[in-house]
């Protein structure tokens, strides 16, 4: 996957999709399944939630629910 992203800076789905080639709809599926388990349990997201990964803060807004 190249382009002209910073360093550290993510694709979105949409991008990494546009960037491969796949033999089928199953490698399709594969991909984006691997891309949301990435973006939900591995991705530290912004600010807003506290550079949390997306599966801590809910961890976190369910303890005070």
């Amino acid at each position: 996957m190249s382009s002209t992203k910073k360093p550290g800076s993510y694709f979105t789905v949409e991008q990494r999709l546009n960037y491969q080639s796949f033999a089928n709809h199953y490698e399709v599926v594969q991909n984006v399944e691997s891309y949301i388990c990435f973006y939900n349990y591995k991705r530290i997201h912004s600010s807003a939630i506290g550079y949390m990964i997306l599966a801590q803060k809910m961890a976190e807004l369910e303890k005070v629910a």
